[in-house]
């Protein structure tokens, strides 16, 4: 069954007047296609709907919530499946009763674009617009390699001598300064939507990822269904070998020979062979590239790039949105995007769609073609297209420019060929993200990509940089790990106290950790400035020594504070310490205490759920995070996820009625708890396990007693956690 028309002129326009009153609107191609059409016919059409999120807001929400790729990926896929299947369900009911009836077929909703795809009859596209879901209906388009320029014999390796020393490209880009330091992209992943790639070649059989055990996670072929990667000879004459090339560029090495061609060769390679084929889908290709195993809790599996040597020629497609949203909600799940300019040039306005997009200097990152062999001046590759972008007719385009003449790297069968194109140029800085993702492994897109464009050696000078020709300039991988170092500032920290119980009378005694969010700091020490009535200090000064960016270090002695014997109990006691180091460094922390008896669980009013993926220690006075790096560490879990650190500086209850009437666990304005409930008599924590209702359970009773102005409040608070699924992800 045919899965694409070969109908490829996209410009989308606001309204048409074909079809008043719409919900929805109709490409411009769809409509005209449609005039020809008889009814019966049937179109293979896409419906996009409308969405309560996009997908600007979806990245911003992503990146500023969550701190690891990891988390930003597992949330991602599961807001736009939520979305999708929200958003989707009446239209496809709809669609299913037109299936039923044979006026559609081949049906199929998608996630990572909000959007269904069908072949639907002609006279049910008038009341399918007016839909109040739709926000628009379009055809699909052709998509096509760009094809390489005058391509040159086939070669051996050991004529090539490639073992000799590195190639040409590959030094211009600065790729061996960067494997000096130990950056090969060890621990990445690359991908590329190709024609197929030789997955028995010397120089890339060893980092195929599906040797990990999953080779659907590592290979999509909708044409074939192999389940071993292959060129695919239905692509042509000339672009048969193509997928096989790009992937070298990015990722080749011949492990028993030592012949480099890669510029990250140590990354894992994973690769879709939908470009050029007739009956492949390059959604299914995205959606399968955003989560190659269909589990957004595993990450490893992710590409860090998708490689993209293809597009549709400027002149059919213009600026067509077809294929944004696709992108932007790949980005916001942390994978970047790199596109080839195509090779239209010389003249203005040539770039391939969707690399001529151009909301900004970041979006469909496009790369021209380099010309690293010549002494000229005058290095752009003739025929590598040209901005500005005709979305707006002056947005600067290309983003960047890399080798792309002559460039040598694999082709089926085991051997080698020189390439020149704008495909041969995109994976160069395909590569170059994968080597910036092992410096930076939590790096998002956006940052990236500017540290890739900042970095650039401007052409053909730097007064007239950036320029329609060359873009930003060469990239310079040495010079874009040098961008991404951070700069922030040194930050000490109190990582622990786990000598932080102690009873009425008795002495807090245990190692007091420091960590370091930012640059090293050296000779630190730590002296006590004050401390809370009922507290006797017995530990005035601590060494911690050098510590560097993301070490915890612990005093050379334990920490050791006294309490009186007249404190009561639940109350929560603070030490006053001055961090200094060298070069004039000083921070103040605050060390807490909380007064209270250790009972039969190992500490007083504290319980840890842990069960399926989450670990979360609950209080009966109100607090929650006292894992390491919390406000008040206390030793314990915080909050994590899946394993994963402690994810929770500080929460507490509050409750009040007026300005002057809160009471609060909460952080007041003197950086202390205001430690405003104890425990009811009797209320102390009660932990079931199992519970009557969950696998873990805690019920505890406390009020405001110990407010400056009472509420005179009970709060009974009960906890619970589940081991199975699916109620084993939450507490």
């Amino acid at each position: 069954m045919r899965r694409f028309t070969k109908i490829t002129t996209l410009v989308t326009i606001t309204i048409m007047s074909y079809f008043s009153g719409f919900a929805g609107t109709l490409s411009q191609e769809l409509a005209e296609q449609v005039k020809v059409a008889r009814q019966s016919d049937k179109i293979e059409v896409l419906i996009l709907v409308k969405s309560s999120q996009t997908p600007f807001e979806l990245r911003k929400e992503l990146t500023s919530r969550y701190k690891t790729n990891a988390e930003r990926h597992r949330v991602g896929i599961d807001r736009l499946r939520t979305e999708s299947a929200r958003s989707q369900k009446d239209l496809l009911e709809l669609l299913s009763g037109y299936e039923a009836s044979g006026l559609s077929r081949n049906t199929k909703g998608h996630w990572l674009i909000n959007g269904i795809t069908t072949e639907i009859a002609v006279s049910k596209l008038e009341s399918l617009v007016r839909h109040p879901d739709v926000k628009s209906i379009q055809t699909t388009p052709k998509i096509e390699s760009i094809r390489p320029k005058k391509p040159e014999k086939t070669v051996s390796s050991l004529s090539l001598n490639l073992s000799t020393g590195v190639q040409p490209n590959l030094e211009v880009i600065g790729a061996p300064q960067a494997w000096a330091q130990g950056l090969t992209g060890k621990g990445t992943v690359v991908c590329s939507f190709d024609t197929g790639v030789d997955g028995l070649h010397p120089a890339l059989f060893d980092n195929w990822k599906g040797h990990d055990g999953d080779s659907s996670a590592a290979w999509y072929d909708p044409f074939g269904k192999q389940p071993f990667p292959h060129f695919l000879p239905e692509a042509g004459e000339t672009l048969y070998d193509h997928g096989t090339h790009v992937i070298g560029i990015m990722t080749g090495r011949d492990d028993f020979t030592g012949d480099t061609i890669g510029v990250a060769p140590d990354a894992k390679w994973i690769s879709a062979a939908v470009i050029g084929l007739p009956y492949a889908s390059v959604i299914d290709a995205f959606e399968w590239a955003a989560d190659p195993d269909g589990d957004p809790n595993s990450f490893d599996d992710v590409p860090d790039v998708i490689n993209h040597s293809w597009g549709v020629i400027n002149k059919i497609a213009g600026c067509n949105d077809y294929f944004w949203e696709l992108i932007d909600n790949t980005e916001a799940l942390g994978i970047i995007n790199i596109f080839a300019v195509g090779n239209e040039g010389s003249l203005p306005q040539t770039i391939a769609n969707p690399a001529n997009r151009a909301n900004d200097s970041l979006d469909c990152f496009a790369v021209g073609a380099f010309n690293h062999m010549t002494s000229s001046d005058n290095k752009i590759v003739s025929y590598s297209s040209r901005g500005p972008s005709d979305c707006d007719d002056i947005s600067i385009k290309p983003n960047v420019v890399a080798p792309g003449i002559s460039i040598v790297s694999s082709v089926p069968g085991g051997a080698y060929d020189s390439k020149t194109g704008t495909s041969m140029a995109a994976p160069h800085v395909s590569g170059a993200v994968a080597i910036l993702r092992q410096y930076a492994p939590n790096s998002t897109p956006a940052e990236i990509k500017e540290a890739l464009l900042a970095s650039c050696t401007p052409y053909p000078e730097a007064a007239l940089s950036p320029n329609n020709d060359y873009g930003w300039g060469l990239i310079d991988i040495p010079a874009a790990i040098d961008y991404l170092t951070p700069t922030f500032d040194s930050d000490l920290r109190v990582s622990y106290f786990d000598g932080s119980l102690a009873g009425p009378g008795e002495t807090a005694v245990g190692d007091l950790a420091v960590t370091n969010a930012g640059h090293i700091v050296y000779n630190v020490t730590g002296n006590v400035t004050g401390w809370d009535e009922g507290l006797s200090v017995l530990t005035p000064t601590i060494y911690f020594g050098d510590i560097d960016s993301g070490q915890v270090v612990a005093g050379n002695i334990q920490f050791q504070a006294s309490v009186d014997d007249t404190v009561s109990e639940g109350r929560i006691l603070s030490v006053s310490m001055t961090l200094t180091g060298d070069s004039d460094y000083s921070k103040a922390v605050k060390i807490f205490i909380r007064v209270g008896e250790i009972d039969e669980f190992g500490s007083p009013g504290f319980f840890t759920h842990q069960t399926g993926a989450i670990s979360f220690t609950v209080s009966d006075f109100g607090q929650y995070g006292f894992g390491p790096n919390s406000f008040f560490p206390l030793g314990k879990s915080g909050f994590s996820f899946n394993g994963s650190n402690n994810h929770l500086f500080e929460a507490a209850f509050l409750i009040g009625n007026d300005a002057d009437h809160i009471s609060d666990g909460a952080r007041n304005f003197a950086e202390d708890p205001d430690n405003d409930f104890a425990v009811k008599k009797e209320g102390e924590m009660v932990i079931s396990e199992p519970g009557q209702t969950a696998d873990q359970e805690t019920v505890s009773i406390y009020n405001d007693s110990f407010a400056e102005n009472r509420l005179g409040l009970e709060i009974r608070q009960k906890t619970y956690s589940w081991d199975s699924y699916p109620d084993n992800d939450f507490i």
